[in-house]
């Protein structure tokens, strides 16, 4: 294919304010990715747009997640139930996650 430039499962992105930390999610306009690596704001970092991981929930929230819900991003970090006004779109809910759990597993949605 003439076209074809990569996969598509990982792309070089421009970290959001205050640089990248691996493991962070990566928040765009109307999904997001996970960083692989850590850097600097103004560089190229390393985004994950596809597999599984293991992301923060909504700091001080008591929100569980059932297995298949949608997970959404927050702009002022961590993720939260698919809800009206609740960010981008991030992926579902691979495993069950208690109101207690720190962290939820998410399969990214390409």
């Amino acid at each position: 294919m003439k076209n074809f430039v990569q996969p598509g499962d990982t792309y070089d992105m421009t970290p959001n304010a205050g640089g990248a930390v691996a493991g962070a999610i990566w928040i765009g306009t109307s999904f997001g990715g996970v960083y692989k690596e850590t850097g600097p704001s103004g560089t190229k970092i390393q985004v994950a747009f596809s597999g599984v991981f293991d992301v923060v929930k909504k700091a001080g929230a008591t929100l569980d997640f059932a297995e298949g819900e949608a997970v959404n991003i927050l702009t002022t970090g961590g993720v939260n139930k698919a809800t009206p006004g609740a960010g981008a779109r991030l992926g579902f809910a691979v495993l069950p996650a208690t109101t207690g759990a720190v962290t939820v597993r998410v399969r990214l949605l390409p």
